[in-house]
């Protein structure tokens, strides 16, 4: 009897728990317990193990945002301000036949006038007329190359802002991968309160308070890199932009020039040179100002777009890879110690962390060598300007005083003219040659740093394939389970 009362009780037992099962089931008025994400299930809340685990996830999702950020900030450099392999040799082109076509009109003009300089010969008009159209198809020749640079550079910008490479766009970007990142900084400040509150003083929690400066430090020099990279390239973009317009507009005025000076020997109206001595003296005026007057205007947009990506920095540290280097150091110490030796994501990160530095260090070697490199190229195109526009000047006011005093006098015009043509000369050969030097320089600097596998698209082309390895490794996350080096020296081997 005893034994019958026991399975009827354990009957009515599992008669109740069903039937209250079924009753929850059916009520709309009771919640469904959300599930945990797959990498949380190792134990429950407060056991240490969860809590291990949620700092990990945590980490992984700010590596995750890090590299998003670093990625963006490559597509942005590779997208603004494109850079073509042949764009210089494009340029070096144009220039170089705007050189050397003006050079030979303005040789064939002034060997004819100087050689009658002594002699009552008659100029041959022709040779003039061929000497000025000459000079005035070069010309042309240069403002048409500015001018397709010109355009190219505004369809490559058109297609940048298409990508989400605007100024706009960017900075609403990196903007909001920065709130997202700010945002699981603190979220991890709090897990680790929670992790501290369960766990004991371990090599664990040491590593993941030393792994905040890293992360912290990766974000600032990742945002002052785009930072670099944003005014960097808005400023060539608008120091290219402005020194085309420039080389258009001296190219234009100094081709009117000499259509005007052409005219003055077809109709035989000398007061045509004063108009052509006009537009040379503003073609050279022009051609001094323009690599000053573009620098400035790349110097303004560079401070205008400061301003306008000002909220993506505030409260950032500028970018110190020392102070990256030494928080490394003291994460590769911790990691590598024997309470660690089950915990393979700290080591992997670690290791993550290391690539990322040597990475940063090639990019500021490579920034700093174009930042040197355009402060030359800066300096020698001031000097060039300034000599090449000089002679232009020179030459335009003697043309001016033929045409303005001496314009009844063929002789005194004769050897006005001929020495404008020899100052013209002396412009357009140092022109000449040191655009020659300028190309043939860039040319070796490049095969030479691309024989050095330093080219900054070969960088970032590493740097991307770094990157894109790291995020795969992230993105399926293998949740570790944190067993202490102590313990299992203390656990007797019960195996037979």
């Amino acid at each position: 009897m005893l034994n019958v009362s026991r399975r009827i009780v354990a009957a009515l037992l599992c008669s109740t728990t069903i039937a209250s099962n079924q009753i929850a089931i059916a009520s709309p008025t009771v919640p469904v317990a959300k599930q945990n994400p797959p990498q949380l299930l190792l134990a429950q809340a407060g056991d240490r193990d969860y809590c291990i685990n949620q700092v990990e996830n945590n980490t992984r999702q700010i590596l995750l945002k890090l590299i998003e950020l670093e990625k963006f900030n490559l597509n942005y450099h590779a997208n603004v301000a494109k850079q073509g392999r042949w764009k210089g040799w494009r340029y070096f082109i144009t220039q170089e036949g705007n050189n050397l076509i003006s050079l030979g009109g303005c040789t064939t003009g002034m060997v004819e006038r100087v050689s009658k300089f002594n002699s009552n010969r008659r100029l041959h008009r022709n040779t003039l007329e061929t000497g000025n159209a000459l000079a005035m198809a070069g010309q042309l020749t240069g403002a048409g190359g500015s001018s397709v640079e010109f355009l190219i550079n505004g369809y490559h910008e058109i297609e940048a802002r298409r990508k989400g490479y605007g100024p706009k766009a960017a900075k609403e970007k990196v903007l909001a991968i920065r709130n997202d990142i700010d945002t699981l900084l603190l979220e991890r400040q709090k897990l680790m309160n929670n992790l501290q509150s369960v766990c004991t003083d371990t090599k664990y929690i040491a590593l993941a308070r030393a792994e905040e400066p890293v992360l912290i430090d990766i974000r600032d020099i990742s945002l002052d890199e785009f930072k670099q990279f944003h005014l960097h390239l808005r400023r060539a973009l608008a120091f290219q932009q402005s020194l085309y317009l420039g080389d258009v507009a001296r190219n234009v005025v100094g081709a009117f020039g000499n259509r005007q000076g052409w005219r003055a020997n077809k109709t035989g109206n000398r007061t045509s040179n004063t108009c052509a001595g006009i537009l040379f003296e503003i073609s050279g005026v022009i051609t001094m100002l323009n690599p000053l007057v573009s620098r400035g205007v790349g110097k303004l947009a560079e401070k205008y777009e400061a301003r306008r990506i000002r909220p993506c920095m505030d409260g950032v540290n500028p970018a110190d890879v020392e102070k990256l280097a030494a928080d490394l150091e003291r994460v590769r110490l911790i990691a590598n110690s024997p309470e660690l030796e089950r915990a393979d994501l700290p080591l992997i990160r670690s290791a993550m962390y290391s690539q990322h530095e040597v990475g940063v260090r090639k990019q500021i070697h490579i920034e700093e060598a174009q930042e040197r490199a355009g402060v030359l190229t800066a300096a020698e195109n001031v000097f060039s300007g300034t000599l090449i526009g000089s002679t232009k000047i020179a030459s335009g006011v003697l043309f001016h005083i033929a045409g303005l005093k001496y314009y009844n006098n063929n002789r005194e015009t004769n050897i006005f003219l001929g020495v404008a043509g020899i100052v013209g000369a002396v412009g357009l050969t140092y022109g000449t040659a040191e655009t020659a030097r300028i190309q043939i320089k860039r040319e070796l600097q490049y095969q030479r740093a691309k024989k050095k596998h330093e080219l900054p698209g070969q960088i970032m082309k590493d740097r991307m394939a770094k990157l894109e390895e790291m995020e795969k490794s992230l993105q399926a996350p293998t949740p570790i389970s944190f067993v202490p080096h102590a313990a299992q020296d203390a656990e007797p081997d019960m195996r037979m």
